[in-house]
């Protein structure tokens, strides 16, 4: 009920508070669905999208898989919280979380108008991400509240990258390049929800069920050993450049 609220009072914002396209512009493009799969395939044809892939898919998917389903067991099974503090602890990562993609945006924005470039940015949002990890792979459970917490905020860094890619296409296909991204994060990020688990269950449990503290730390240790891969594939393709010719805009019909 409350979300169905949300709903409606966004729906009214915009029919109240959007301005209406005025008629004198120029009128909307309509594309075909060759169009559309004519862009998909320019898209995909473009070096920099491989360049950029990889880390920002493998980052974003490694951060949701965790962050939507592991955070409470590793709370339980490693640091040793009960019901009522994990749940508490998870109450403070996703604050921080949404703090994070609050933060991290506007920041980049920020800085990338002093002349820093956004691609430098994020990449120092990500490398903090990584570090945040180490302790987690070790197990360390003094703190574990806020080494998480930094997990949550520095981990929605590679959400920024979405912007960095997406200027190296014209404006009409920014979208496209986005949700491309995003449904290569969330496969990817279910994907790595299941190989956790399979990787955690190769240890024993305990007497009470829980998991073994070194099935977490092999699992988190694979992901961590993904973006670095990743990360290095980003910097060892550093000479692709954006194609001369891009799939242009077609014109309003």
């Amino acid at each position: 009920l409350g979300l169905a609220g949300v709903g409606v009072a966004a729906s009214a914002a915009i029919y109240f508070l959007v301005p209406e396209r005025p008629a004198d512009r120029t009128p909307l493009i309509k594309e075909t669905v060759g169009d559309q799969v004519r862009d998909i395939g320019g898209i995909l044809r473009t070096p920099i999208f491989y360049r950029y892939m990889p880390l920002v898919v493998v980052s974003q998917g490694s951060f949701l898989a965790a962050l939507t389903l592991w955070v409470g067991p590793w709370f339980r099974d490693v640091a040793g919280l009960e019901r009522e503090s994990v749940a508490t602890s998870l109450l403070i990562v996703a604050t921080t979380m949404t703090a994070g993609y609050l933060l991290t945006g506007a920041t980049a924005s920020r800085l990338n108008r002093r002349g820093f470039k956004t691609e430098s940015i994020v990449l120092t949002g990500m490398l903090f991400f990584m570090a945040t990890q180490v302790p987690i792979i070790m197990c360390i459970q003094t703190g574990a509240v806020f080494i998480w917490a930094l997990f949550a905020f520095f981990g929605t860094s590679g959400s920024v990258m979405f912007a960095a890619l997406s200027q190296h296409f014209p404006g009409h296909l920014m979208g496209r390049v986005s949700t491309m991204m995003n449904l290569l994060v969330f496969l990817l990020a279910f994907s790595l929800q299941w190989t956790i688990g399979a990787i955690i269950n190769l240890f024993p449990t305990d007497a009470d069920g829980g998991f073994d503290p070194q099935g977490y730390q092999a699992a988190f240790l694979f992901l961590l050993a993904l973006q670095g891969t990743a990360g290095f594939w980003y910097w060892g393709s550093g000479h692709f450049k954006p194609p001369v010719s891009m799939p242009q805009q077609p014109g309003p019909l």
